[in-house]
């Protein structure tokens, strides 16, 4: 559910992944409020917000910019630069706490450490349904976050989508073991 309710606008672009699959974001007045690479991307969101709500097709030009570097290059400073509207949606201050820690993750991590660097491994299980619900894909990096045996996960818009974006992205990974 969201604290709001009006006229959203979203826009898709060409990511020219491997997949082929597009990109769609989700704005207000105050920045991205949801992202999918779904096919189905107003479907997407309705499953997040079940309020009424009215669309108008409308890119950013920013945004769009920002994007194309992003998808060309995989460096994610890129996305940085695109404002989240985080007062959006009426999370629970443990859920978006746990995506505003994720977002500033810059390079894969397992569940369990992800988990152990924010709140402590008993909160493995909460940390990762937060992520889980994570309405703002690829701007807050749920794909980064792999589980404990290194294995890649699953991934809302599958895991072709996480792979193709692990591997843009390994080539500006600040970490060595990428």
């Amino acid at each position: 559910m969201t604290k709001n309710n009006f006229d959203f606008k979203y826009a898709q672009i060409k990511t020219g992944l491997p997949s082929g699959r597009f990109f769609s974001y989700f704005y207000d007045q105050e920045g991205i409020i949801f992202a999918s690479f779904s096919d189905d991307p107003i479907g997407a969101f309705k499953k997040f917000n079940s309020d009424p709500a009215r669309f108008s097709f409308l890119s950013d030009s920013a945004i769009d910019k920002n994007l194309k570097k992003y998808f060309a290059s995989g460096d994610r400073k890129y996305l940085d630069q695109i404002k989240i509207n985080w007062d959006f949606w009426d999370f629970s201050a443990f859920r978006k706490n746990v995506l505003k820690e994720l977002a500033k993750v810059d390079k894969k991590i397992s569940y369990l450490n992800f988990s152990k660097k924010y709140k402590g491994a008993a909160w493995v299980r909460s940390t990762a349904s937060a992520i889980a619900k994570n309405p703002f894909e690829l701007f807050v990096p749920c794909h980064l976050v792999i589980k404990n045996d290194g294995k890649v996960g699953s991934y809302r818009d599958g895991t072709e989508i996480k792979r193709e974006l692990l591997a843009l992205e390994q080539n500006h990974a600040t970490d060595q073991n990428w």
